[in-house]
């Protein structure tokens, strides 16, 4: 992803974290808060992918780039898959899921695992294609109707018999 010379490197994308310092000039935050974030502002000479993942950032508070102040007496660990969940989400609604449809989600990640899930709960039915049989089952479990490993030499054919006339909805995650 372009990271061939450009050294020093930060990787990733989102984070959780308490804030250590605000400046003079902002409101609404305090030094201890927890907060979920994306894209923060790039540290000078420090070449960043979506933001990365260190041990501080700067943010904004007033772009949409934003953190998320967390619920006081939180558990930052609740909220570590909230950024990334937040992209799966995002994808889901831009497709505008109805109950009846149908969707299939071709990779079972967190991305695609929290994709299928959702559209499943907004009453899609939803078909799920992984190499791994543990996302798979975990798949199952969350509400995905079939189940496909992709290298089962009939994926073709099952998909095919499930979704009839074909998909009203695909997420390649």
């Amino acid at each position: 992803y372009g990271a061939s010379g450009n050294f020093p490197l930060v990787p990733g994308y989102c984070v959780v974290g308490q804030i250590d310092w605000v400046g003079p000039q902002v409101s609404g935050w305090r030094v201890g808060d927890w907060v979920t974030g994306r894209n923060p502002r790039p540290l000078q000479g420090v070449h960043s992918h979506w933001g990365g993942q260190a041990a501080h950032h700067v943010y904004s508070t007033t772009s949409e780039d934003r953190p998320v102040l967390l619920p006081p007496g939180c558990q930052p660990l609740d909220y570590v898959i909230a950024e990334t969940a937040a992209i799966a989400r995002r994808g889901v609604e831009a497709a505008r899921p109805q109950a009846g449809e149908s969707a299939v989600v071709i990779g079972q990640g967190l991305i695609g695992a929290l994709s299928a899930a959702w559209l499943s709960q907004a009453g899609c039915s939803v078909a799920v294609v992984d190499l791994e049989e543990s996302r798979l089952q975990r798949s199952a479990k969350l509400g995905a109707a079939l189940t496909v490993r992709g290298d089962d030499p009939s994926v073709e054919q099952r998909l095919q018999a499930f979704l009839g006339d074909g998909a009203n909805i695909v997420v390649e995650a």
